[in-house]
Formats: C-alpha cells, structure tokens, sequence
C-alpha cells in the first residue's frame, strides 16, 4: 500500500482528497511521530499532504476469506501549500538510509538544514515533517 499511497500523492498534484482502505498496521506507520520505529516516508508525506483522518474500522469479517488483521478506511485532505511533486522523492531518499545523518546520506542538503537551525548530526528519523518542508523548499529553492 506504501508504493501506492506515495506514487498517488505525488502524481495527482491537483487532487484534494483520496480515501484508501488501508490495514490497521499501515494506520501506525502513517499517524508515526519522529524517533519511533514506524515513523518514515509515509509517515512525512501524509503529514505534509494534508489531514489524516480515519473515517471507520472494516473488521476481519467482512471480506471473504477473512484476512488476519482488520482494516480501516481513511482519507487524506489536501492542503494548501504542499511542495512540488519532487517532494516525495525526496523524503524516500532521506528515509533510505535513516539511521545515517541526514547531511551524510545527502551532502548537498547541509547549507539548508543549518539556515534552519537544525544540527547537522540529527538523522531522517528525528525531523519532523514541517522541518522535512523546510529544508525541502529551502534546498530545492537552492538549487536555482
């Protein structure tokens, strides 16, 4: 589901809200906060897409086999101001190598992240999505 979450807000740029079913598992990895074991891509580009929020739960019994986990639907509500469609690629590049610092699995970044007062030595797993937003606009912006 992660692929596909990821490849749909970054290709439908004008689209203001997707509603997925997804399994309960995925719901912890998407609602993830920084420094914990679930938080990742999914987690920043929900974050910065717009509004989460989980509409009902589907239990087990309504599919047929019924699967071993329950699922639930949930929908993403765009909102203004999100960063180019580049955004996704750069936030799954960050997470490649998360436990690395951020400065060391993509050099060129340093200049941003220190003009926001971040320490260069903090690693993906410990920024948060609006610093993720930041440091995407501030790097992208200089790379013109």
């Amino acid at each position: 589901m992660t692929p596909i979450m990821m490849k749909l807000m970054s290709d439908l740029t004008s689209c203001t809200k997707m509603t997925f079913m997804v399994e309960e598992e995925a719901i912890r990895r998407i609602d993830a906060k920084p420094g914990t074991k679930q938080y990742g891509a999914l987690a920043v580009t929900c974050a910065v897409y717009g509004k989460v929020k989980k509409e009902f739960a589907v239990p087990r019994n309504a599919f047929i086999p019924p699967p071993h986990t329950t699922s639930a639907v949930i929908t993403l509500t765009r909102e203004e101001g999100l960063p180019a469609p580049e955004f996704t690629a750069f936030i799954e590049k960050c997470f490649r190598e998360r436990r690395k610092k951020i400065v060391n699995a993509f050099p060129d970044i340093k200049d941003a992240v220190l003009s926001l007062g971040i320490k260069e030595d903090i690693r993906a797993e410990h920024i948060t999505p609006s610093e993720y937003r930041d440091i995407f606009i501030k790097y992208k912006a200089s790379m013109l």
